[in-house]
């Protein structure tokens, strides 16, 4: 059976309850003390709900006549329980959604709220580039509450300890690779960096907004052929070293990093202080760097995507109580201070310059938003948010990276599975 069957299914049954107990989307018109009441939900761990609730307490003693009910949990579960609000027309007024619900529950804009221009929410503070990454069909239907990018830290002492400085293009890291001794490496890579190596080739991201594969044949080719000469000039670890690495010491980095023989790391921009706090510990420091690029002076071209998105129910009964709920979140001074960084420094300039006042923002935290804010990027396809997506690259790489299979048949693999995957998940939602 389809999802969409399944979906549609779930849907029916939701209704059903819905009209026995006349819950609507969960919110009376007024609760017996006069007030509004209206719902929001979220997933995190305690930090992230700790702050969260602090926050909506401020706005309830700011707005006395609006009753928020919190709903909130780890992301276990979560996706098919919005699955069945969604469908069943009982989701929260308020809710944190992940990036590619936007694809599966509003294909054409019309799945939530369309925010653009809503009496009482401010969004002057966010680019331009921001807010469309939230937009489907010109429809404004998330708005991010931070900003994610691929990010290339270093351990500047790997290479001061070897006499060099920090190499700026992925020239300069092979030449580097022979001053590093058997088993150390002045890289590391991973599936997302050779991906953000051909957006540097390109200049577009691998699946366009509506999930349609950007690069031909050769050009992906090329990329698993430069990734493997990577290896064979000792610029980056095997797969299977940097596995082993990792099993070694699950959850927590690599000892070669603490070491020192793995000199620089990469990841997504949120959780680079956590990197950071873990190679202090080891005695080392990572700083912010600039990602390698194909020659002197060309540009970064990193991956971003949104991240930590709000949207509305286009089904609220409540839209305007709700609109002041995430104006408040997003823009109050004492909402931003509660909320803090327990979703990523905003990637509101309002909010950023209410937290860098009050003194929450500092050292790895003030650095990794300057490099987001500054660095170009190309925002991912909604699509790519989705394992089942992915997933076919995903084994691509490995499998070549093991040796199984060519550059080749790499890249025709990753071609033809993502190409199936995209139509099978478009084949659910519409």
């Amino acid at each position: 059976m389809r999802i969409k069957k399944m979906l549609t299914i779930c849907g029916t049954l939701m209704a059903c309850t819905v009209l026995l107990v006349g819950c609507g989307n969960g919110s009376k018109d007024k609760a017996a003390d006069g007030k509004t009441t209206i719902r929001i939900s979220w997933w995190g761990g305690d930090d992230r709900h700790e702050a969260t609730l602090a926050a909506i307490k401020a706005f309830e003693k700011a707005n006395p006549d609006i009753k928020v009910k919190a709903e909130y949990s780890g992301w276990d579960g979560v996706e098919q329980k919005m699955a069945t609000q969604i469908t069943g027309r009982t989701e929260p007024d308020v809710m944190q959604v992940n990036y590619d619900w936007l694809a599966q529950y509003s294909p054409d804009g019309t799945g939530f709220a369309d925010l653009n221009g809503i009496d009482g929410l401010d969004v002057s503070g966010y680019d331009k580039s921001i807010l469309d990454s939230g937009k489907v069909n010109g429809k404004l239907n998330a708005i991010p509450f931070s900003e994610n990018a691929r990010v290339w830290a270093v351990n500047k002492k790997a290479f001061e300890d070897r006499g060099l400085e920090v190499p700026t293009t992925w020239d300069g890291y092979i030449k580097a690779a022979d001053k590093f001794e058997d088993g150390a490496f002045p890289a590391r890579i991973d599936t997302y960096a050779l991906l953000t190596y051909l957006q540097q080739e390109t200049g577009k991201t691998i699946l366009a907004d509506d999930g349609s594969f950007q690069y031909d044949k050769e050009t992906v080719k090329k990329a698993f052929e430069w990734y493997k000469g990577m290896i064979d000039k000792g610029v980056i670890p095997t797969i299977q070293e940097t596995k082993e690495q990792a099993d070694a010491n699950p959850g927590a980095p690599a000892k070669k990093l603490l070491d020192g023989q793995y000199a620089t790391l990469t990841n997504w921009s949120s959780l680079i202080s956590g990197e950071y706090k873990n190679m202090k510990e080891a005695g080392q420091e990572l700083s912010m760097a600039s990602f390698p690029t194909l020659s002197e002076g060309s540009e970064q071209v990193v991956i971003n995507k949104p991240s930590m998105l709000f949207a509305i129910s286009k089904n609220s009964k409540h839209q305007e109580a709700a609109v002041k709920l995430l104006n408040f979140l997003l823009n109050d001074p004492e909402g931003v201070k509660a909320m803090s960084m327990a979703r990523g420094v905003p990637a509101n300039q309002k909010a950023f310059d209410i937290l860098n006042k009050d003194g929450q923002i500092s050292g790895i935290e003030k650095d990794v938003y300057d490099y987001v804010k500054n660095t170009k990027g190309i925002t991912f396809s909604k699509y790519t948010e989705m394992g089942k997506v992915m997933q076919p690259y995903n084994d691509a790489f490995d499998e070549f990276s093991y040796g199984k299979i060519t550059a080749d048949e790499a890249a025709q693999k990753t071609i033809d599975g993502m190409t199936e995957a995209v139509e099978q998940v478009k084949s659910t939602i519409e």
